[in-house]
């Protein structure tokens, strides 16, 4: 049963599991920054399972959800909880939900009535009264797939990914109208990251983690009927930038966060597209290395939330807040060992909750932080 660890106590996770569970995190070069404002709200943990969380929505102050998995990824149960203005709880799931997201799931919403939980098989949805569950669709049988999905409305959804067949990739895209899905053109790249505002206008940009050195970065936008290339800045085009994430508020408002390896002095890139030209922005230097923006997300009010990563060969990582046009930050939550993997601001205020793994020597529990005032 999953439980809520309130700063009173906590529950004792068995040295074996820990073996397995612990996140390490290497200590980076700089001095150790502040918590920047943020403070753990919650932390779920199953009694010998790792729990972690690795995505959040928020819908208004008295609405958001974020969801993740216990036990090795793919193998354990799925872990939803939710916040209704009084305090983060495991949300209530019939039993055909948590059947169709065994192995842990993911969570998007465009409102209140369209909130859906998916993983790489099965999707649950839930409409503001009732959930229904259904298949992801199947695009090649046989072949591996991965993929996101991108909520825009009741009648409005895509899943978009990728398939492979022995060492080849090959990109796909699918679209929800409300009752079945279908077929549309799929990015004409693979290895992509995806950000998306509308049905018209969502775009997919490759060079990540884990791409091959020879790869150009390519930008590709979706407009409602093609797919079309947009051109980046040279500090993201060449073969060694790297490409840790994408914001899209509209093909005229596009954020694109990433780094460049072998580059020490360098701690972050992140540039915006306003439909006619790029504008650089870096976090203020410092003793950081290989650093790539690996998460960005809008704050509400003109800025970011960010997470940087560590290319230095472990998940070293620090938040920083873009704002006034200026990075502030770096700032490490006091999460132990363990790392943010989502962040969701809050509309209507100016706070945002985080959500992710606490690892301690003890336990490794998932974690929802707040920036800000706790909404009510």
């Amino acid at each position: 049963m999953l439980q809520t660890i309130t700063r009173r106590g906590r529950l004792a996770f068995p040295a074996a599991a820990l073996a397995l569970a612990t996140v390490a995190v290497p200590a980076l070069a700089a001095t150790s920054p502040g918590t920047g404002g943020w403070r753990v709200a919650a932390t779920f943990a199953r009694a010998k399972e790792f729990v972690a969380l690795d995505s959040v929505v928020a819908l208004s102050a008295r609405d958001a959800w974020a969801a993740g998995a216990a036990g090795l990824p793919g193998f354990g149960p799925a872990v939803v909880v939710r916040w209704a203005g009084h305090g983060w709880r495991a949300a209530s799931l019939p039993s055909s939900v948590h059947r169709a997201l065994h192995g842990g799931a993911r969570v998007v919403a465009s409102s209140a009535t369209d909130v859906w939980l998916y993983n790489e098989a099965r999707w649950a949805r839930w409409n503001g009264k009732r959930w229904t569950t259904g298949r992801i669709p199947v695009v090649r049988k046989g072949a591996t797939q991965v993929g996101q999905l991108l909520a825009f409305g009741r009648a409005d959804a895509w899943f978009i990914g990728q398939y492979f067949t022995g060492t080849s990739a090959h990109s796909f895209a699918e679209h929800f109208n409300g009752r079945s899905w279908r077929a549309k053109p799929a990015p004409p790249i693979t290895g992509f990251l995806l950000g998306g505002a509308s049905s018209s206008a969502i775009c997919a940009i490759n060079g990540q983690f884990g791409s091959a050195v020879t790869v150009t970065t390519e930008l590709v936008c979706w407009n409602g009927s093609r797919w079309h290339q947009v051109a980046l800045p040279a500090s993201l085009r060449h073969q060694n930038a790297i490409i840790g994430s994408i914001i899209v508020r509209s093909l005229r408002d596009i954020w694109v966060g990433g780094g460049r390896t072998g580059h020490t002095t360098v701690p972050g890139i992140a540039v915006h597209w306003n439909g006619r030209n790029w504008r650089l922005t870096h976090p203020p230097a410092g003793n950081f290395s290989g650093i790539v923006f690996g998460l960005l997300v809008a704050d509400g009010h003109g800025g970011l939330w960010a997470r940087s990563d560590c290319d230095c060969g472990g998940p070293a990582w620090r938040l920083w807040h873009y704002t006034g046009g200026r990075w502030v930050g770096p700032a490490r939550p006091a999460v132990g060992g363990g790392v943010i993997y989502g962040i969701a601001a809050v509309p209507g205020t100016r706070s945002a909750w985080a959500a992710g793994v606490r690892a301690t020597h003890t336990s490794n529990d998932g974690v929802i932080l707040v920036h800000g005032r706790t909404p009510r």
